[in-house]
């Protein structure tokens, strides 16, 4: 098996894993307790992420839906001051399909405990799918959303080894209760989604 700094690749991402959990159960709880918008913004080009907040309503949009409504309350809601940077934004979105819909305009975190996260080496954040996502992606940025009444959203992470593909961590976002199922296989999220959706 291989090995990091002397534990092995299987152990480290575990405590990785474990890590992820807590950090987004923290979240979860800010965002209600603090009445306010929060998202965790994850950068697969540099294997890294980091948490956002804002005091504006956010509007989640299904990509690819039709529910153009509240992309454009998004838009009127930034458009007395900043019309400009909302097409710009606009435009943006068009042409990066993993970016949020126009909305309220987030900022970094000030909190001490949500610094930026960086993937340790030797293991890798392989893919993200999240539900306002048509599917699930290897590269660019994935955005996941807690709300201030007790919500986040589903999504399901995988944790690879850099040096052996089959040792896998699944973490699973549960968005009633912002807690994170961590299996130590690979699990696809439309898998995941018929098994909620047959249990219904």
């Amino acid at each position: 098996a291989s090995t990091i700094g002397g534990f092995s690749t299987v152990k480290k991402m575990k405590q990785e894993a474990l890590k992820f959990y807590g950090r987004v159960k923290y979240v979860y709880y800010q965002a209600a307790a603090e009445s306010l918008y929060y998202r965790m913004v994850f950068n697969l080009d540099e294997q890294e992420y980091f948490v956002e907040y804002s005091e504006e309503p956010f509007y989640v949009i299904k990509e690819g839906d039709e529910i153009e409504e509240l992309r454009k309350k998004n838009e009127e809601r930034n458009s007395d001051d900043e019309s400009e940077a909302s097409e710009e934004e606009e435009g943006e979105g068009e042409d990066t399909p993993t970016a949020p819909p126009d909305a309220a305009s987030f900022a970094e975190s000030e909190d001490d405990l949500l610094e930026i996260f960086p993937i340790p080496s030797g293991m890798r954040l392989s893919d993200i799918y999240v539900a306002h996502q048509k599917e699930k992606i290897t590269e660019g940025k994935a955005y996941l959303y807690f709300f201030p009444r007790g919500q986040t959203e589903f999504a399901v992470f995988h944790l690879v080894s850099e040096e052996d593909e089959d040792d896998v961590f699944s973490l699973i976002v549960n968005p009633l209760n912002g807690i994170v199922e961590i299996r130590a296989e690979y699990v696809d999220h439309e898998d995941l989604i018929e098994e909620m959706n047959g249990s219904t």
